[in-house]
């Protein structure tokens, strides 16, 4: 087994990189030469503790108050640092992943040792068990590990994530070294992240988006990660620490709608990245005329890290597409799983060293999609939301956008629930039923219209803050009798007016 390259990456960042130089910008500033130190002393505790090469933690740690030193001592030690969410139950997330110990805030989790993220104040001395120690106190109680040891093989765990729940239940991924190292390499690689990357990235800290293509993306680079606090105004930020990459999910990224179109003018920007999902054209098109900077889009399953293909970069830019691969292989296979031909419509495969796929083989990411000459890929649908009326393939991902391309729809999602394909939506304002209706037949076929529509104040999200078909078919299909979808037979009935 080879030697972690991550291991390798951080011994040669702690020499190299200077002291003062801030690892991150957030409700906390932690400078290199801190955060070295605090993890060395970190590692000292958890060997001190029984723990070693195998053995898992869990860290809850929305604000980055204990993770970048945790998962530096953890990648050294050969230790696994479980991420999740805080909102989660810890006690059955700690039994399922066997970790050991537990990094968070709140009750103590039973039969495991838990570290509290924050001092104590004093209504902590009332309700925190006195048994949970903090984390200040565990690093003042601890000199810094003199020496690292040996580094762990590669095929270790290195951490284990959570994916986004947006098509289906959120479900864990454990991630070895090699895996993490190669997938943040491609990434670096790609959008030029160096020592004097400034990160801003607020995507959660459980997802590779997060974790993998912020945090550690800035430690490996000996970059600078910006995480500003709640309650702040991003673009304070943005142009106070001199931001050069903004990195978030789609949802997010349209927010800047109504933004200083100045905000990324500062001479050291240089690309927003929409990472978690496909970018809308529009949304895509609209960012670099009102910014004037260049969009990347990464796409990919959670088996590749959520970056497989990379849009934007170099001579990569194609808009409506996901670009081309990116650190990896790719083919198109029919049903057969024979190559399509180019243009051809079948299922997405991919194969790398940041994919993980059993026995290094092709990974199939359940995506249609179609290749051109040049290699761009453009994503059709999910195979398995995908629905058979008669010989023809309608895929909801079609109508969901169509429904999205008129002006007062704020946010759509299609989905398969009971043989039908259902819709749902928000609105900017009022509509007729009527003119959505026509809106809908002038860009799809008859068999992509959807069997039901629903109007609703909000659409449930996934953990990257994007409209969830999954959520939304969950709560539609438990939806009380009395509350009936609105069907489209010809004509949307007249309850669909706001």
């Amino acid at each position: 087994m080879a030697a972690s390259p991550l291991a390798e990456a951080l011994d040669r960042i702690e020499r190299t990189v200077p002291a003062h130089r801030p690892a991150l910008l957030g409700l906390r500033t932690l400078r290199y030469g801190d955060l070295f130190e605090r993890a060395r002393r970190l590692a000292a505790f958890l060997q001190a503790s029984g723990l070693g090469p195998g053995d898992r933690v869990l860290a809850a740690d929305a604000d980055a108050l204990a993770l970048p030193e945790l998962l530096i001592a953890g990648l050294r030690c050969g230790i696994g640092v479980v991420s999740v969410d805080p909102a989660d139950d810890m006690a059955a997330l700690a039994r399922e992943h066997g970790a050991c110990m537990v990094f968070a805030d709140g009750t103590a989790v039973p039969d495991h040792p838990v570290v509290a993220l924050r001092p104590r104040g004093w209504l902590d001395r009332l309700l925190r068990p006195p048994a949970v120690p903090t984390l200040a106190e565990v690093l003042g109680g601890y000199a810094p590990l003199a020496d690292w040891p040996e580094p762990p093989g590669d095929e270790r765990t290195a951490c284990v994530l959570f994916t986004a729940g947006t098509h289906a239940a959120p479900r864990a991924l454990t991630v070895p070294h090699g895996v993490l190292a190669a997938g943040v390499e491609a990434v670096a690689n790609a959008l030029l992240i160096d020592g004097r990357a400034r990160l801003f990235n607020p995507l959660p800290l459980h997802h590779a988006g997060g974790l993998a293509h912020g945090l550690l993306a800035a430690l490996l680079a000996g970059g600078t990660l910006i995480r500003p606090p709640p309650l702040t105004l991003p673009a304070d930020w943005v142009r106070r620490h001199g931001a050069s990459h903004l990195i978030a999910a789609p949802a997010q990224l349209a927010r800047l709608a109504v933004a200083d179109p100045n905000l990324f003018r500062t001479g050291a920007f240089r690309f927003v990245v929409s990472l978690g999902g496909a970018l809308d054209e529009t949304r895509w098109r609209g960012l670099e005329a009102r910014f004037g900077v260049r969009v990347v889009t990464l796409y990919g399953p959670a088996e590749a890290l959520g970056a497989a293909f990379a849009a934007g970069p170099g001579n990569s830019h194609r808009f409506a597409t996901v670009g081309r691969s990116l650190g990896c292989e790719h083919r198109i296979v029919d049903e057969q799983g024979r190559p399509c031909a180019v243009g051809a419509v079948g299922e997405l495969q991919i194969k790398g060293g940041h994919v993980m796929a059993e026995q290094g083989g092709w990974l199939a990411t359940g995506d249609l999609a179609a290749a051109d000459a040049d290699g761009f890929v453009t994503l059709v649908g999910r195979r398995a939301a995908a629905l058979r009326r008669g010989r023809v393939r309608v895929h909801p991902e079609r109508t969901a956008a169509a429904l999205r391309s008129h002006p007062d729809v704020e946010e759509a999602v299609a989905y398969i629930a009971d043989g039908r394909l259902n819709a749902a939506v928000t609105l900017r304002r009022a509509l007729r039923s009527e003119v959505l209706l026509g809106h809908l037949r002038d860009r799809l076929p008859l068999l992509g219209l959807p069997d039901t529509l629903s109007v609703l104040d909000a659409l449930p999200r996934d953990s990257l803050g994007a409209p969830s078909p999954c959520a939304v078919r969950a709560a539609r299909c438990g939806a009380a009798a009395d509350k009936p979808a609105i069907r489209v037979e010809g004509v949307l009935d007249d309850r669909f007016v706001r």
